[in-house]
């Protein structure tokens, strides 16, 4: 998707349906292979990328709004106001990087390519589609001749883990579950998983 291209990102977000602390300067993350993570079982929270932080907050608020479900606040309003928090995010950028996560699930496809998908906060997810037919041309799949093919594949699940990937869009759902558990489809570039 091209930067310039803002009402195709507005239709792809419109798809969407805690305080978060933040050390300054985040704690450097190791360079990593394929398939080492460093230690990330060590890494903290308080060390996530702002731009994760700030997204988190973003549905964070959204759904603090829907739950004290003030006179007027219907999930589709809250849910339109979350999307219009999200195109302004996204206007700054749609890569994640090295935004910390869990593995929240993983499996292949009949052709072999790896789905998966990171939990950014509760509820929130970075995902993957999870088959060709929805995948057809944002290519979010990990086929087998990817670099991190085998990361994805072996990867436990619960296990932490660093990413970095593009946003592309979000799954659809309706206003309840778009609010309540946002789904971020992504094409992810980089993955250090904890063993």
């Amino acid at each position: 998707m091209r930067k310039s291209d803002p009402l195709r990102l507005l239709i792809l977000v419109c798809a969407l349906g805690s305080g978060i602390a933040r050390a300054d300067p985040p704690a450097p993350v190791p360079a990593a292979q394929p398939g080492d993570a460093g230690d990330l079982r060590t890494q903290s929270d308080a060390f996530l990328p702002q731009r994760e932080i700030d997204l988190i907050q973003i549905f964070t608020q959204a759904r603090k709004r829907y739950v004290a479900g003030k006179a007027g606040t219907r999930a589709r309003d809250v849910r339109m106001d979350m999307q219009v928090s999200v195109v302004d995010f996204m206007r700054n950028g749609q890569t994640a990087s090295d935004w910390v996560g869990v593995v929240k699930g993983r499996g292949t496809d009949k052709d072999g390519s790896v789905w998966l998908t990171m939990e950014i906060a509760e509820g929130i997810t970075v995902s993957t589609w999870l088959t060709q037919v929805t995948d057809t041309d944002q290519h979010t799949l990990i086929p087998p001749y990817s670099p991190l093919y085998d990361v994805a594949k072996k990867a436990r699940i619960g296990a932490r883990a660093v990413f970095s990937a593009q946003i592309l869009g979000s799954a659809l759902a309706g206003d309840d579950e778009m609010i309540s558990r946002p789904q971020l489809i992504a094409r992810f570039t980089a993955l250090r998983v904890a063993q």
